[in-house]
């Protein structure tokens, strides 16, 4: 099968699944490269892209018909287009985290291969079946172990030696999570469990495991550049999206929210610092709702103004009274995309503060969470104070941020805002937001995060005001001077 064969074969596959709205309405791109015998994914520039090795078929041990290479292609595929919909799109910031514990992409890659062909297995009800048509190399130590789990597609579960049983646990609760965090914390288990894990990796690429190749490529920009360069996309994403139109006769995004929460089912424990909150709650008690002190009246109270009495004025009482401030109203927009785990820990204390203060009626507040689930934006809308154990199962797990969709849902709800305040991670991973759009309608917005400092300049071409702090101190008190 010669390079434009397998090009055409694999827009076909990709326009099925569009057909049958089983990819992100997203633009995509495929490359098929010569001399080049596995596949990779990126996400780059706004753009799912895809390169398969036109040398794939030389991987095969069967005497392979048409039809084989056709369906191997497809598997190759699917594996690629599984990490568009289920892997991080910000494979930097993964590899950020990994290299921060001195943890190896390649490791972290075989799992998440793990993780997402589980998933497409699945989505699609189809079966790769690598060991139909690959060499099943001998495993010898724990990752190709792994490995050979992956290729038999779990089939084989006759648990032979301790160590295979030892490792295919880890395979089971691999398979069990939901985003890249989810894995680093299995990885931590894993290369105590392996410590001679390192020499295992340096062993892989003498050994020809193509996934290793898959992940060099994941995180270096310049080398994937290099790949596709001069290379035609095999597909027009305009006109994979027409067709799909055409078929479904519906619009291009498609907008919904389930009817279900996107809280969690289980309940998390919340690992704030309560200390902390409550040294929060102290200022915010007495910021907004400590008494001024007493004043002269002539409203009735327990209290007597003697001086007053005396000199013969009509104020004969004292009383206290509170600060009058206007009691603002807030939209909180929460991102529960999956990076947001590095810093919900303090954007779960932070959204307890606000709702111990709309408690206290010093807010009106409500909370809209926000998130895409596969290729759908979804939201849910909380009143806030919110319930008890709400803030526990506040949990992110999902692809992207949904903010567009979130926000353009629930205008009424921002038009009576007098602050729309969106608490994100810093990274907003689904393209730049229209403030115009929002002006036409006087809503004014501020995002606020803890972390990186450079996400700030491309933000504020999103929102209006963007609040980066290097703590949850410094940035509940510019909420609280805010509310001020």
């Amino acid at each position: 099968m010669d390079k434009l064969n397998m090009g055409k074969l694999a827009r076909r596959f990709y326009l099925s699944m569009q057909i049958d709205e089983m990819l992100p309405i997203e633009a995509y791109e495929i490359f098929i490269k010569a001399d080049f015998a596995t596949a990779s994914w990126r996400f780059y520039e706004g753009k799912h892209q895809i390169v398969i090795g036109a040398d794939i078929f030389n991987n095969l041990v069967i005497d392979a018909s048409e039809k084989d290479k056709a369906l191997y292609l497809r598997s190759f595929l699917y594996h690629e287009l599984a990490h568009s919909i289920w892997t991080e799109k910000n494979i930097a910031n993964v590899n950020e985290e990994l290299h921060m514990r001195d943890y190896s992409f390649k490791l972290f890659n075989l799992f998440e291969d793990a993780r997402i062909e589980e998933k497409m297995r699945h989505h699609t009800k189809k079966w790769f079946n690598w060991n139909m048509y690959e060499d099943k190399a001998e495993a010898t130590n724990p990752i190709e172990i792994f490995f050979s789990i992956i290729q038999s597609e779990n089939r084989n579960k006759v648990l032979k030696t301790p160590l295979f049983e030892s490792v295919y646990n880890f395979y089971l609760e691999v398979l069990a999570c939901e985003t890249y965090m989810d894995i680093i914390n299995i990885m931590y288990a894993w290369y105590k469990r392996f410590p001679q894990t390192p020499g295992y990796i340096n062993d892989i690429k003498d050994k020809g495991y193509l996934f290793a190749d898959e992940s060099d490529l994941a995180i270096n920009e310049e080398k994937f550049n290099e790949l596709i360069e001069g290379l035609p996309n095999m597909l027009s994403i305009d006109d994979a999206v027409q067709s799909k139109r055409e078929n479904k006769r519906q619009p291009l995004f498609v907008s919904t929210r389930y009817k279900e929460t996107l809280l969690s089912k289980e309940p998390l424990q919340v690992p704030f610092d309560t200390k902390l909150r409550d040294k929060l709650l102290a200022k915010m008690k007495t910021l907004f709702l400590e008494p001024k002190r007493a004043s002269s009246t002539i409203i009735a109270s327990k209290k007597l103004h003697i001086k007053n009495i005396v000199s013969g004025s009509e104020k004969i009482f004292k009383r206290k009274d509170r600060n009058s401030n206007t009691k603002k109203n807030i939209t909180i927009i929460l991102d529960l995309s999956s990076s947001m785990n590095t810093t919900m820990q303090s954007m779960r204390l932070i959204i307890d503060v606000l709702d111990k203060m709309a408690q206290k009626r010093v807010i009106n507040a409500t909370m809209l969470l926000s998130g895409v689930d596969f290729y759908r934006p979804i939201y849910d809308k909380l009143k806030m104070p919110l319930a008890n154990g709400v803030i526990e199962r506040i949990v992110p797990r999902y692809r992207a941020e949904g903010l567009n969709n979130t926000m353009s849902k629930n205008l009424d709800l921002l038009i009576s805002s007098d602050y729309v305040w969106i608490l994100t991670d810093g990274f907003i991973s689904e393209g730049q937001l229209n403030k115009e759009f929002y002006h036409q309608y006087k809503i004014k917005t501020h995002a606020f995060y803890i972390g990186d400092v450079s996400y700030k300049h491309k933000m504020q071409l999103s929102f209006d005001h963007v609040v980066c702090e290097a703590n949850v101190v410094d940035l509940t008190n510019k909420i609280f001077h805010l509310i001020r």
